[in-house]
């Protein structure tokens, strides 16, 4: 028996190590979204909870409270880290804008039950399992619902950007819902009363732990681990689709492509439909509240360009805006991903037409100007 309990404390020790190194990894490592490293760290700091209560258990032979409150009632917790972490991966509008606050209140329920439990306030037995199992199911419904709606992007991320932080986060949305599955289970055998083996559950946790921990280091590290793409490899023969307009007459006034002009920028610059993959003429107009021949004209007639190339440019704005940012160290193909390129063979032959260079060495030229700049 003490071996096993030693055995029992040496994993325990060692998970917790190997969490703890995995946040201190994320924090300093300067690649990658930080709002992504950030609920990661987040994760992985619940996640250490059980072995760190199992372990305290094992050697003080006595529970602490606010860790066995946090530890069983992370399934609280799950589901809001997932949505926030679909929404992150599909580069959802306005999901890197949301205030503290309004993340924050995500967790309100999981807040609420533990200090209550923490308390020893009860909770009406009716109340808890109603309240668990609709936040539970929403949450998964409707983070299912997001990635389902965007199944081409999800396709377009498998197949152009799995060299990406992005790609590695969908295994771990995947691992979060198996957690919730097994904990739903594990609360139906509780309400039934049926035995559960506490240290089956405490394997189970670390054994997930470690799994958030590889995949967190997955999304930042710098390793060729399934598809690494080359500035060489890109070729610029891949053109974007450019299907000309057919135009039938015009039907704007010089007064209306003046209007419709300054209404298109203001689109631009409030919406940013240029940085959804999947915007189409049709949707641009509609956006517009114009016709998609009225928005073909005053493109190809009014602004002699066309919309893949009008959108392209402002993508590539963006993209330049990314690389830029001292504060933000992404990958060239996240970049690209967040940027609205539907792949990076576009991508490098817009900022080669552009730049006369690759993004690699635009961003190496760029550090060196600003060490210069530093250390004159």
């Amino acid at each position: 028996m003490d071996t096993e309990m030693e055995w029992y404390k040496a994993w325990f020790i060692f998970y917790i190590a190997i969490g703890g190194w995995t946040c201190l990894f994320l924090s300093l490592k300067p690649k990658g979204d930080n709002s992504v490293k950030a609920l990661l760290i987040g994760l992985i700091v619940l996640l250490l909870t059980p072995a760190v209560d199992a372990y305290t258990q094992l050697v003080f032979d006595a529970p602490i409270p606010i860790l066995q409150s946090i530890r069983f009632n992370l399934t609280w917790v799950y589901g809001p880290l997932m949505l926030l972490l679909v929404q992150r991966v599909l580069i959802l509008k306005g999901s890197e804008k949301q205030t503290n606050w309004l993340v924050l209140g995500h967790f309100v329920p999981f807040v609420i039950v533990a200090t209550m439990q923490l308390n020893q306030i009860m909770i009406p037995i009716s109340v808890f399992v109603t309240g668990f199992f609709l936040q539970v199911f929403s949450y998964l419904a409707l983070s299912f619902y997001q990635l389902l709606s965007c199944k081409a992007k999800l396709k377009r991320l498998a197949l152009e950007f799995s060299d990406t932080s992005y790609f590695w986060l969908l295994f771990l949305i995947a691992g979060l819902a198996v957690a919730m599955a097994v904990d739903l289970v594990v609360v139906v055998m509780m309400i039934k009363q049926w035995q559960v083996d506490l240290n089956l559950l405490n394997l189970y946790a670390c054994g997930l732990g470690l799994f958030v921990c590889l995949i967190a280091v997955l999304t930042v590290i710098d390793t060729p681990i399934l598809f690494t793409h080359s500035d060489e490899s890109v070729t610029s023969n891949t053109l974007s689709p450019n299907t000309p307009q057919v135009l039938r007459e015009l039907e704007l006034s010089p007064s209306m492509v003046i209007a419709l002009s300054d209404t298109l920028q203001h689109v631009i610059q409030t919406q940013e439909p240029h940085l959804d993959s999947d915007i189409s003429l049709a949707k641009l107009a509609d956006l517009l509240g114009i016709s998609s021949h009225q928005l073909s004209e005053l493109l190809n007639v009014h602004l002699d360009t066309n919309f893949y190339d009008f959108l392209n440019q402002h993508r590539l704005i963006a993209a330049i805006t990314l690389l830029e940012r001292a504060d933000v160290r992404l990958s060239i193909s996240e970049i690209v991903y967040q940027s609205g390129f539907n792949n990076r063979s576009t991508f490098y032959k817009v900022f080669k037409a552009k730049f006369s260079q690759t993004p690699s060495d635009y961003r190496r030229a760029l550090i060196a100007k600003n060490a210069f700049k530093a250390h004159p």
